[in-house]
């Protein structure tokens, strides 16, 4: 039975990951943390159908808020590791429908509006996650930290001219997909 932390579970991807997870029988699935900043009507309405998913207040920017998520984890989890942790918070603010106009494309480029915000939750906010929840995934019998990352987990994939055509030649792994 393993346990599972996905971060950014309010939503999208994080909150499809804790419903197939809770559609796992619970002898393969044995806790389901789903951390996200404030506990939505659709994981509330999980945790009262299905007891292993537990929501646990995370923001990821926030490092006493991480550390607090990590105590909570541990203490309900009673002695035993964390299984996999799932990186999954991330933020973007570009409009994905408007980077397939090439004017609009450029403007977007040139202001790089909200890299701040992108860099603490994307790159920051995993780093300090990890970190704080790393000795309780050292503890398990799984021991896996899985990073997800995507600027297009909300919205229609960006052209392949943007992602990889101007930027850098696609690697043999990319071209593979």
């Amino acid at each position: 039975m393993a346990s599972f932390l996905i971060t950014g579970a309010s939503r999208g991807l994080g909150l499809a990951f804790v419903k197939e997870l809770a559609s796992r029988k619970s002898s393969e699935v044995s806790n389901i943390f789903a951390g996200a900043r404030s506990n939505v009507p659709a994981l509330q309405e999980l945790s009262k159908t299905d007891p292993r998913v537990q929501f646990v207040k995370l923001d990821v920017t926030n490092p006493e808020s991480i550390k607090e998520a990590a105590a909570q984890v541990e203490k309900k989890l009673e002695g035993k590791g964390l299984d996999v942790l799932i990186n999954n918070a991330a933020v973007c603010h570009y409009d994905m429908q408007k980077m397939t106009n090439p004017t609009v494309e450029k403007d977007i480029m040139r202001e790089m509006t909200g890299l701040e915000e992108e860099f603490q939750v994307n790159v920051l906010g995993v780093q300090y996650t990890t970190r704080e929840f790393l000795p309780l995934v050292e503890k398990s019998e799984l021991k896996k930290v899985v990073n997800i990352t995507s600027t297009s987990a909300q919205s229609p994939p960006l052209p392949t001219r943007l992602l990889l055509g101007r930027l850098a030649r696609p690697t043999r792994s990319q071209r593979r997909l």
